[in-house]
């Protein structure tokens, strides 16, 4: 999952590392439950996935048409070793995209970015997905999120989150709402392996300037 976040050198920048933490976290029942709740990807369908680090995501996918966007270069490159055959990769800042350059998508997501993302910055990673979103298209993030309902042992994880900008779903769905005529989010305290928090967005019907 700085302008897309600058990750911090060190051991989660090796990609296996990165993977093998995950996974030990609970991680792939998560996306598993992200895509089977609330992605629904159909085969068939083009799907643009907005901090795609390794592509740990692509092997829970159908036959999609697959493009995955990462800032960091060590990501990249991996997820191509892994899931060449299956998608393509690239770097890229998830920002600036432009649908002359990648087309449009019938589902965008981002699974863990927002979260390391200014205010600004969030706005225009949502802005740039409205604008490449095919029509009927709906774009889908998952994020940590703060929650009074949240295990006590959560914010003892959150505090540890590479990501400093975890916030509420009210204040996730602020930031996509100018983009947005319909912006749902779901808060869930039982996805993981350990006690934590996320918050999902469900966001369609662009509005574009």
């Amino acid at each position: 999952m700085s302008p897309q976040p600058v990750r911090t050198r060190g051991w989660l920048d090796i990609a296996p590392v990165y993977s093998l933490i995950q996974n030990l976290l609970g991680a792939k029942a998560v996306r598993r439950r992200f895509l089977d709740d609330y992605v629904r990807p159909v085969p068939g369908e083009r799907v643009l996935d907005l901090g795609c680090g390794p592509g740990d995501i692509v092997g829970l996918l159908p036959a999609v048409h697959y493009v995955g966007l990462d800032l960091s270069p060590r990501y990249v490159r991996a997820a191509r070793r892994r899931y060449g055959s299956h998608g393509r990769f690239q770097q890229a800042d998830v920002r600036t995209l432009a649908g002359e350059e990648l087309g449009r998508f019938d589902v965008i997501l981002s699974v863990g970015v927002m979260h390391h993302l200014g205010d600004d910055e969030a706005s225009q990673m949502a802005a740039a997905a409205a604008g490449l979103l095919a029509p009927g298209g709906r774009f889908v993030t998952l994020d940590p999120g703060r929650s009074p309902e949240a295990p006590r042992a959560a914010g003892w994880l959150l505090a540890r989150d590479r990501g400093h900008m975890i916030r509420t779903a009210d204040g996730y769905r602020r930031l996509a709402a100018p983009h947005f005529g319909s912006v749902n989010s779901q808060v869930h305290h039982d996805l993981a392996r350990v006690p934590y928090t996320h918050v999902v967005l469900i966001c369609s019907e662009p509005t574009l300037p």
